[in-house]
């Protein structure tokens, strides 16, 4: 399945693929249980004005949420599905996706394929660069996800039985896109000086 142009744009957009520099250093989460039963969605407001519901009972529904969390800047639903760590308020950074492509990834997302990985599967990322699934990403609570179409790998936790993402990738992407913007603009307004 290919994504749409709209929504392509959209994530390129806010340089997900620069993430690919931070995939081996993630955050340890706490270690999971299934103490608690998943639960069930429930709505998030967002800055688009668009729900978000939280689904967060598979690794895939939790990277769902959180993609669409992204995208449309829903800081409730964003938290539901991202392990704590530092620097989260990077990842509300930029202009939310229109209200259009957001509606597209819903549809997109709803179809996708995910592929978990396994420990020693090796995956071609953009670049020339390799990533490695390590024993200690996989396991009951510990799920390293390639959603069909990504050159990305995502990895998540589960944490008192709910599924979070690793958002450091996507932190690192967002901070890639910030400097390189300000150098953009620093080298724009250095040649106007001249």
């Amino acid at each position: 399945m290919m994504l749409h142009a709209p929504t392509l744009r959209w994530l390129g957009a806010i340089g997900f693929l620069i993430a690919l520099d931070c995939l081996a250093g993630s955050p340890q989460a706490q270690p999971g249980g299934t103490a608690k039963p998943p639960s069930p969605p429930r709505a998030a407001a967002s800055k688009t004005g668009a729900n978000v519901d939280v689904a967060d009972a598979t690794p895939e529904d939790a990277l769902k949420t959180f993609m669409l969390a992204l995208m449309s800047h829903d800081e409730t639903a964003l938290r539901a599905v991202t392990l704590p760590g530092p620097d989260f308020e990077w990842l509300l950074t930029g202009q939310p996706a229109p209200p259009e492509v957001i509606k597209d990834a819903q549809k997109q997302f709803a179809k996708m394929q995910f592929k978990r990985l396994k420990q020693g599967e090796k995956i071609s990322l953009p670049k020339g660069k390799e990533y490695v699934v390590k024993a200690t990403e996989v396991g009951d609570d510990r799920v390293v996800l390639l959603p069909e179409g990504s050159p990305v790998p995502s990895r998540l936790h589960k944490v008192t039985g709910h599924w979070k993402v690793a958002a450091d990738p996507f932190i690192a992407a967002r901070k890639a896109v910030d400097a390189a913007r300000k150098k953009a603009d620093a080298k724009k307004a250095a040649s106007k000086s001249k």
